[in-house]
């Protein structure tokens, strides 16, 4: 065996160049195929390169905020602190300067109408060189965000706030740089008191940037800091912010980047597939190789340098396309990673280092190279007289023509299955390349369907409000600008109102992860706490227990004691503003804010304990006799303008928030068109084949009288055989892997608990799509063979 593979190379060295040849010569195969590469190859990429690009987009956001601050205060079990810490931290050893600032989202518009993209980033500070801005009606805008929507100083827009609209007064531009370049340059600057004043923030600092006495440590004063302010503040620096940024939705991330790996895995196989047709279809010529000298290792690196030409030349193809649909893609997935992060994140600019696009060709070529191994092991056990025997026709097996007396579909079809049976290795190798994108397809269906069907049911099981109010805004409720509590005592005394419930949801930290605290009105026993998805207990129990117990209480969602090992009875310490408290599970509940887990308690212990007078939202119960359409309408024309909220019955809120999951899901769905392209491009290099080989036997059909409609008919029916095989397999690997992926991936990685949801329409779609990707990829072979010359095939015999 050894001796095999070192057998002395003969003086043939341009055997070496045959595979680039062969590419050449078969251009059209070529093409193909480094089309299918390029599909699979370049969804990894735009994956990959969105990721990092909003990664980096952040990283500068954060970096332009804090300008040259060493360490930053936020805290950790609230969206704001006390404004009394300030001077404490001030007297911390080594802190030369500390300075706060307030920050919150709001929707500014002006005259003509317009507002900015996704809203304006508010962010609120202070400091000596702002005291010209104190005054409740002055604001600073970044100079670009000015000059892309027609504004200039002394200009007046109104930004929505917690208790209404406001108007402001642009006092200055900030200039390029610095600060204006956080958020895209979608960036107000406020002095803080009017900030704190306009927004509803008095008495509360949201951040405090730390600027350092020369000689001290970012480490010392980290740890002096944190010592004084306890386990309820974070004190970090920049870069440790953008980190755990990033751990906010790396289980999303690993998610798609999961199935894009899947999708450059299909591209792989489809080189293994493209590269066993070659050497099937060129066994008389490796023969020859072989008999003139050629040593099985010259063989070998042959065709391992066309799998890594095919695979370097559909990176390259990548490469270009990534770009197109990094763009193409950008505002969704965006949208998708800001519901994740819950918070805002601004539109990156794409950007793909030398080195990086360096590494990433040679990972497509090194991956092709190693998915054509074992094809190319294969062409070098081929030997001469194989190839020669190979090639002499055998009428007895290769012609089932002479039962062709009278050629009827049913002749046909029973000719069709003795083919597809009859070329094991060949039909394997069709159903296998079809079966793995199929199973692709299924693994997205199941998976995006019971994702969908999940959170359908949730909407059902706890929708309970007819109407919704929230401020103003894009994305979920919790983005929006909030609302003050103070707007539920005035609904609660509009006609038609018969109830009005407020809704709040506060990111905090709970053993190092960021979880949701949502804080829930009392909506009464009469609605049979429905909004309350309870699963370990009746939620009418939980449900007065939450609100009616003398000690703190909360529900914990079903990811929260799958990451905290926390069930009912059991007790938590959480950080408040003031310090740690306790609270007593009283059951599990189902929530999908957080990946991480939620909390749900009631609005009065939720004031009393974080002292926070804002909403996200307020739930509207409709009076028997009062159309809910006629409140809306109502509603709408009273507040929408005055206060800027927006005002939505139970259907178009579900219909929202649908869209919004559906938004991060068609993300996810884009990835299965480039499974099924590659398909498409294996099989039909594998029909071209296939037929070539059939050269012959096909033109003795045609002789004895086969039409070409029967012969057209025969290999779509062979085309369309294989393509069941192929659903039958692809369904039952994708199936298993979407089982996997909900009860264990899903769960372990994202947190969330998803059920199996399957319905006829994934079996349905994979078979349609099977049936479609066959008959195409058949059809051009299918045309070539009946449009053959009799003469020329039975010349060749």
């Amino acid at each position: 065996m050894v001796e095999w593979w070192l057998t002395e190379s003969r003086p043939e060295p341009m055997i070496q160049w045959l595979g680039v040849r062969n590419l050449t010569v078969r251009l059209w195969r070529t093409t193909s195929t480094v089309l299918g590469i390029g599909a699979g190859a370049s969804l990894f990429l735009t994956v990959v390169l969105i990721n990092q690009s909003v990664l980096q987009s952040y990283r500068e956001s954060l970096e332009a905020l804090t300008g040259r601050a060493e360490l930053v205060v936020t805290p950790d079990a609230s969206s704001w602190m006390p404004e009394e810490l300030l001077s404490k931290i001030e007297q911390v050893p080594g802190i030369a300067h500390a300075t706060p600032s307030v920050q919150t989202m709001a929707k500014i518009t002006w005259a003509d109408g317009n507002f900015a993209r996704n809203g304006a980033k508010a962010s609120l500070i202070t400091g000596d060189s702002l005291e010209f801005l104190n005054s409740t009606s002055h604001i600073l805008l970044a100079r670009s965000f000015a000059a892309r929507n027609g504004l200039k100083v002394g200009d007046t827009v109104t930004a929505s706030t917690p208790t209404g609209a406001k108007s402001l007064t642009i006092r200055g531009l900030l200039p390029e740089g610095g600060m204006a370049k956080a958020f895209g340059g979608a960036l107000a600057v406020m002095d803080i008191d009017a900030a704190r004043k306009t927004f509803a923030f008095d008495g509360q600092t949201s951040r405090v940037d730390l600027f350092l006495k020369a000689g001290t440590s970012p480490r010392q004063a980290q740890a002096r800091v944190s010592t004084l302010l306890g386990a309820s503040f974070r004190v970090e620096e920049p870069a440790e912010r953008v980190d755990n940024f990033q751990n906010s939705f790396r289980s999303f991330q690993a998610l798609i980047e999961f199935l894009a790996a899947v999708g450059l895995f299909v591209a792989w196989v489809l080189v293994a597939g493209t590269i066993h047709v070659s050497v099937t279809e060129r066994q008389g010529e490796l023969g020859i190789l072989r008999a003139i000298g050629a040593s099985p290792m010259q063989i070998l690196t042959m065709i391992l340098g066309e799998s890594f030409w095919l695979g370097l030349l559909g990176g390259g193809l990548a490469l270009a396309a990534s770009f197109v649909f990094s763009h193409a893609m950008l505002g969704t997935v965006v949208a998708a990673l800001s519901a994740q992060a819950l918070l805002k994140i601004p539109e990156p600019q794409l950007h793909l280092p030398l080195v990086q696009a360096f590494e990433f060709l040679l990972l497509t070529a090194t991956g092709a190279a190693i998915a054509g191994l074992f094809p190319a092991w294969r062409a070098t056990r081929v030997s001469l007289l194989a190839s020669i025997e190979r090639e002499q026709p055998h009428a007895a097996a290769e012609a089932p023509w002479a039962t062709l007396a009278a050629p009827v579909p049913s002749l046909i079809a029973q000719m069709a299955i003795q083919n597809v049976v009859r070329r094991p290795s060949r039909t394997s190798t069709t159903v296998g390349l079809l079966a793995t994108a199929l199973a692709f397809v299924a693994v997205i269906e199941v998976m995006t369907g019971s994702f969908e069907k999940t959170l359908s049911a949730r909407f059902d099981h706890t929708l309970t409000p007819e109407l919704v109010i929230f401020g103003q805004g894009k994305g979920r409720p919790d983005q929006r600008q909030t609302l003050h509590e103070g707007f539920v005592d005035e609904l609660r005394g509009l006609p038609g109102v018969r109830g009005a419930y407020g809704r709040r949801l506060l990111p905090i930290r709970y053993e190092g992860r960021e979880i949701s605290l949502i804080s829930l009105d009392d909506m009464g026993v009469e609605t049979g706490y429905r909004v309350l998805d309870v699963v370990d207990r009746p939620r009418e129990q939980a449900g007065i227990e939450l609100y009616s117990s003398p000690d703190f209480t909360v529900l914990v969602s079903e990811s929260f004691r799958n990451h905290f090992h926390k069930s009912t009875g059991d007790f938590l310490w959480l950080a408040a503003p003031m310090g740690n408290v306790r609270a007593r599970v009283i059951g599990i509940t189902t929530d999908f804010s957080s990946p991480n887990g939620a909390l749900y308690t009631s609005r009065a212990w939720y004031r009393k304990i974080w002292k926070d007078p804002l909403l996200n939202g307020i739930g509207i119960m409709v009076q028997e006799g009062h159309g809910t359409t006629a409140l809306q309408t109502t509603l709408r024309s009273r507040y929408a303008l005055s206060r800027n909220v927006v005002v939505l019955s139970d259907r178009e809120y579900r219909n929202e928030v649908q869209g919004i999951a559906a938004q991060a899901i068609v993300y996810v769905k884009s990835l299965r068109w480039a499974a099924l392209f590659i398909a498409l491009i294996a099989l039909f290099n594998s029909f071209m084949v296939d037929i070539r080989e059939r050269w012959q036997e096909l033109g003795l059909l045609r002789a004895v009288g086969m039409s070409p409609l029967q012969m057209m008919a025969m290999l779509v029916f062979e085309a369309l055989l294989k393509a069941a095989m192929a659903v039958i397999l692809g369904l039952g690997l994708g199936l298993g892997v979407a089982w996997f992926g909900l009860t264990n991936f899903l769960t372990t990685r994202l947190g969330w608990v998803f059920h199996l949801h399957f319905s006829w329409q994934a079996p349905a779609l994979c078979a349609a799509l099977a049936g479609i990707v066959s008959i195409l990829a058949v059809a051009i072979p299918a045309f070539k063979a009946v449009s053959l010359e009799v003469s020329l095939a039975l010349a060749e015999l």
